[in-house]
Parts: structure tokens; C-alpha cells; sequence
């Protein structure tokens, strides 16, 4: 019966265990140095140095997962931004049209209109 009851503290304290493991916070060094992430490219490149420490062994998996979440949300952003950016130049260009959109005509401009010579257009055969 004694050899029961301390397999049975060990079972209890096996969860306990890992939930302490679980719950402890994870901190990444504060002297990592600051990435700049405002362009597509750079977030690629902090993805690819995530999944590289994770294979290495050097990242908790928790960490690299909130890296690759906030990404996600960060590429989606500057992806709307890109679009705002891009709207509003096309806004700004149809509102004020450029000297180079404006015809080589006035709407009062008469035209005159010459009536080709039939002999331009003559299909002759030259054997004849």
C-alpha cells in the first residue's frame, strides 16, 4: 500500500510540474537590436531568422509562434497601407489632370476634313 501512495504523489506532482513549465514566462534578451519592419521585405527577413533559431534550437517555439502571428498581422497592414498609398495617388491624378493628359485641340477647334483622290486608292494590276 505505501508503494501505492507514492506512485500516486509522483502522478500528482508530474502536472503540477508541467504546468509550472508551461506558465513560465518566456523572455527574449532586452539587448537584441531593433528591427526596422515597414517594408514587406524586411518582415520576410525577420521570418527567415525565426525559422532558422527554431531549427537551431535557439528560439522557444512559443516565441517563434508569436513572431510568425504578429507578422501575419503586420504584412496585412502594410499591405492595406500600400493599397491607401496607391488609392490616393490615383485620386490626386484624376482630380488634377497633367499638362501631358491635355488634347492637341480646344472643343471649339473646327477640322478640316480632305477627300483622298481616287487614283490613291486604285488596286491596279501593274501587268496591265
Amino acid at each position: 500500500m505505501q508503494g501505492e501512495c507514492a506512485d500516486r504523489n509522483q502522478v500528482l506532482l508530474f502536472p503540477q510540474a508541467g504546468g509550472i513549465a508551461r506558465s513560465r514566462k518566456i523572455v527574449l534578451p532586452t539587448n537584441l537590436p531593433v528591427k526596422q519592419l515597414q517594408t514587406v521585405a524586411e518582415v520576410v527577413e525577420l521570418l527567415g531568422e525565426t525559422i532558422n533559431q527554431v531549427r537551431r534550437g535557439e528560439l522557444d517555439l512559443r516565441v517563434s509562434n508569436a513572431i510568425g502571428y504578429l507578422s501575419g498581422i503586420l504584412l496585412s497592414a502594410i499591405e492595406k497601407s500600400s493599397f491607401e498609398e496607391r488609392l490616393a495617388a490615383l485620386e490626386t491624378a484624376v482630380a488634377t489632370p497633367s499638362q501631358s493628359t491635355k488634347l492637341p485641340f480646344e472643343q471649339d477647334d473646327s477640322f478640316d476634313f480632305v477627300q483622298p483622290h481616287s487614283a490613291d486608292f486604285s488596286c491596279s494590276n501593274k501587268n496591265d
